[in-house]
């Protein structure tokens, strides 16, 4: 048995468990979470694939743009859940993207997660991590979802290269 379907397997089986094995459970939405969820986990590799694809082409076309790319050593797979790119002009880039319907993300700006978190609860002194702050500070991400097609693609890669004047 693959590890894929003994994943699922694993999956499926426990939901039913603990689906069952409790009627306050039996009365939520539960039981029909997990099997989605392992349905979801059978589109899973598809997903994936997806998002590479999508990946691969932002690799090629900002290529020679004054931006840092991800880099993917050639014996691993990433699945590029996101697609992180790193600028001196995040900020710049970020607002003139969505002056023209591009969305990219700031997910990973705060150098702690998420957003708003009381840095003194969680130990953190601003300066502390000087090297983390700066990469956080120019993290730009651009979308690799499943339902995004080759098109916005195209497009987000117009807008950043407009950006830049290429």
């Amino acid at each position: 048995m693959s590890i894929r379907k003994f994943i699922i397997v694993n999956i499926v089986v426990t939901c039913i468990i603990i689906f069952c094995a409790s009627t306050v459970m039996a009365q939520t939405d539960f039981g029909k979470n997990c099997l989605q969820m392992a349905y979801d986990f059978k589109k899973l590799e598809k997903f994936n694939s997806h998002r590479q694809k999508i990946a691969k082409f932002y690799s090629r076309e900002l290529r020679g743009l004054p931006l840092e790319l991800p880099q993917v050593e050639p014996s691993s797979r990433h699945v590029f859940l996101r697609y992180t790119i790193k600028t001196e002009k995040a900020e710049e880039l970020i607002h003139f993207s969505k002056e023209r319907g591009v969305h990219l993300g700031d997910w990973y700006r705060p150098v702690i997660a998420p957003e708003g978190v009381d840095l003194k609860k969680v130990f953190y002194q601003a300066g502390s991590c000087p090297k983390a702050e700066k990469a956080s500070a120019m993290s730009v991400n651009l979308p690799t979802h499943p339902k995004m097609t080759m098109e916005d693609a195209k497009r987000i890669v117009k807008v950043i290269r407009r950006f830049y004047g290429s």
